[in-house]
This record gives C-alpha cells, sequence and structure tokens, in this order.
C-alpha cells in the first residue's frame, strides 16, 4: 500500500481503471459505473459525497461533508500536517518500503527518536487500515456481518470515551467507529506533537504509549475480521498478496516495537508464525538482517 499519494474516490486505492498504480495497493472494486454511485457501499465515515477530486494529501484533519442519506460527517483526511516532522518522517520512510528487506526499514533510523518512530509509522498503519476497510466495505455490511468477530468463537466489542460500555456492532459499522476514533487520536497535538522538525521522546505525554497500543490493538481486529471472513473475496480478485503485504507491514512493526502482545494477536497465530518463518528465510538466504548505521560525514 502506498501513503504517497491520494488514490481516487471510487475505490480509495490505486487499481487498474485508476491509474497511476502505486505498489503495494489493494482493490477489491472496479471503478464505481455510472449507474452505480460513487461512495454508496462504504461505512458512513468514508464516504466521500463522490468528489470529483481527491482530496490533497496534505490537507488538514477536519472537513465536512453531507452523505446520502445521513447528517453531516467528517472525511478523513491526513491526521497531522505537512509542516510538522512526524509527517515528514512518515512521507520518508513509506518512499522507501521494499517486500524482502521489509523489517529492516522498519527499524528505528539513527537519529530519530523512539516516540517520533512510532508516531510516524503508525499515520502510516492507519492510512492502509483506512484504505483495507473501505475495500471491505464493497463485501462486509450488517448483513454480511452482523457482529465484529474472527469467527464463531471470538466477537469484539466497540467502547470508547464517548460510549464508554462495551456494545456489539455490525463489523463494518465497528471498523468505521474505529476508523473515526483513531483519527481524532493521531490529530490531536496533546498525543501527537504537530512540531516541525525533529521531536524529542520528551515531547510526548506520558499515556502517548498507551494510546498507541490501544490503536495497534484494535487496528488487528480489522486484520483479523478480514482474514477469517473475508480472505476469501481478496482471492477472488487475486490481491490477497496485497493484504498479505499490509498486514505484514503492520505485523513486523508492532512486533519490533512490542506495541502489541501475543494474546492480542492470537487469534492469528498460526498465520502470524508462517509470514515469520518466511521472512527469517528470505533474511537468512541474504545474510542476515543488516542493522541502521549511522550517516557518514560528509
Amino acid at each position: 500500500l502506498s501513503s504517497a499519494r491520494v488514490p481516487q474516490p471510487s475505490c480509495l486505492v490505486a487499481c487498474a481503471p485508476c491509474a497511476p498504480v502505486a505498489p503495494h495497493t489493494l482493490c477489491l472494486k472496479p471503478r464505481a459505473s455510472p449507474s452505480q454511485p460513487q461512495g454508496q457501499h462504504l461505512p458512513p465515515l468514508l464516504q466521500m459525497a463522490t468528489p470529483q477530486q481527491p482530496a490533497p494529501a496534505a490537507a488538514l484533519s477536519s472537513a465536512t461533508v453531507a452523505t446520502p442519506g445521513g447528517p453531516t460527517r467528517s472525511v478523513l483526511r491526513m491526521p497531522v500536517p505537512e509542516y510538522s516532522g512526524i509527517y515528514k518522517l512518515h512521507m520518508q520512510a513509506s518512499a522507501t518500503l521494499g517486500n524482502e528487506n521489509l523489517r529492516e526499514l522498519l527499524q528505528l533510523p539513527w537519529g530519530v527518536g523512539r516516540n517520533e518512530w512510532i508516531a510516524a509509522k503508525t499515520v502510516t498503519l492507519f492510512e492502509q487500515l483506512v484504505q483495507l476497510v473501505t475495500v471491505l466495505g464493497d463485501v462486509c455490511n450488517p448483513g454480511t456481518c452482523p457482529r465484529m468477530g474472527c469467527g464463531k468463537n471470538i466477537t469484539y466489542h466497540w467502547a470508547d470515551e464517548t460510549h464508554p460500555t462495551p456494545r456489539s456492532l455490525p463489523a463494518i459499522d465497528y471498523m468505521s467507529e474505529l476508523i473515526e476514533w483513531g483519527h481524532q487520536k493521531l490529530s490531536n497535538p496533546n498525543i501527537l506533537p504537530q512540531d516541525a522538525g525533529p521531536i524529542s521522546d520528551h515531547s510526548f505525554s506520558p499515556g502517548y504509549l498507551a494510546e498507541m497500543k490501544q490503536l495497534h490493538k484494535r487496528m488487528f481486529r480489522v486484520y483479523a475480521h478480514t482474514y477469517t471472513h473475508h480472505f476469501a473475496d481478496f482471492q477472488a480478485k487475486g490481491t490477497e498478496a496485497e493484504l498479505n503485504y499490509s498486514f505484514k507491514h503492520w505485523l513486523f512493526f508492532v512486533r519490533e516495537f512490542d506495541l502489541v502482545t501475543d494474546n492480542d494477536t492470537n487469534p492469528l497465530r498460526r498465520l502470524i508464525d508462517k509470514f515469520i518463518a518466511n521472512q527469517n528465510a528470505k533474511e537468512e538466504a541474504k545474510g542476515g538482517r543488516e542493522l541502521p548505521v549511522a550517516p557518514r560525514n560528509k
């Protein structure tokens, strides 16, 4: 999934009808036909009110549109402003991602603060999750998935500061709530500083890491639901490789920085073990994983 461009609103990801094509992008549904208005298959927060042009990549976090048949809702945009150090670091990291050396590129770079790197990569991963949820809007609805879960025995309930009592929601509604809640967290300067230039770890609030861990824990649930209930949909369109890449990007990062527990990700344990074993084999074949090194003085 590429985070360096804003995809067309009909699918919110780059696909054949939405050229130019970027690497590692997800698309499950072709461009909407004239008989099918754009955006009608998306959860409310992600409906773009059929704009003719994509929003600018560096747009700030707040804008509103009237969604079809519903109240005015927020349009999700980049949660941090383009002048901020976190945004610039997010863009730099996104431009260098590959597959063979994915774990190497997710390591803490030389000279970058741990908290700042976690913030920048979380913005990238959250943007990818928004794209995934948008794609799922084509196949996941209250009729097909009346609850947010992973298999028959695991159900995830939603709770937040506004509704602290956990409640069961259809899967697509849970994911829509997650996208809106996560965007509010990432656009909150009290959680992610929006200073220009490098940011000291001391600039982050004491509760910053707890907020990031909670966000990533909930992000995993989208992948768990997708693999358990909708993987066949991606296979049918031949896009399972892109889904796998997106999940591995998230997985290797959160493991590198201990942002989730094994218990959090246990529902996909067999798949995770397979991805880790495959990545280990790739790294061993090229002589091991390279560690970040200090830049040479010019």
